[in-house]
């Protein structure tokens, strides 16, 4: 896409010595607003399923589990993640818990198994916002650095966006 992208904008630009600066800074600046939008399209989505039920492989309105919810919402940025957990943490590009952004992904394990995933939707001093669909209470928003459940569970975060 990137390619793509220098192609158009060269073809675009009637200068026939644009400087490798500007073209650079124009390239990153598309690159970054497609990042937000996308991000922004991720957040509203998970926000449209706030109070979804949960329903072990489910990946509907009617109810889904962590991954459904995670393969659900990643599709409407066209972003096809597998429908497990243990496949969905096998992609992405890892990212240190300090240096996440909204879009990211945190996975969690239990007994030495990754078994729940959930999406950063803001993180800032002490508020790591996270959105997931827990067993107990369907898809909800939480702050993580004050979940005495899933912080301890943390086990590693991947960026896909």
């Amino acid at each position: 896409m990137l390619y793509l992208y220098l192609i158009l904008f060269l073809t675009s630009h009637s200068q026939a010595t644009i400087g490798v600066a500007e073209l650079t800074s124009h390239v990153v600046t598309e690159l970054d607003k497609n990042k937000a939008k996308r991000t922004k399209t991720l957040i509203a989505a998970a926000k449209k399923l706030k109070g979804t039920k949960y329903k072990y492989g489910g990946q509907s309105r009617k109810g889904m589990d962590c991954s459904g919810f995670i393969h659900h919402i990643y599709s409407k940025v066209n972003i096809d993640l597998p429908r497990s957990t243990s496949l969905q943490v096998s992609r992405g590009k890892k990212v240190r818990l300090n240096d996440t952004k909204a879009g990211d992904l945190i996975f969690f394990q239990r007994n030495n198994k990754v078994n729940h995933v959930a999406m950063v939707v803001h993180h800032q001093n002490n508020q790591l916002i996270i959105v997931h669909a827990t067993s107990t209470k369907g898809v909800i928003f939480e702050n993580l650095k004050s979940s005495a459940y899933w912080k301890n569970k943390y086990f590693v975060a991947k960026r896909f966006i």
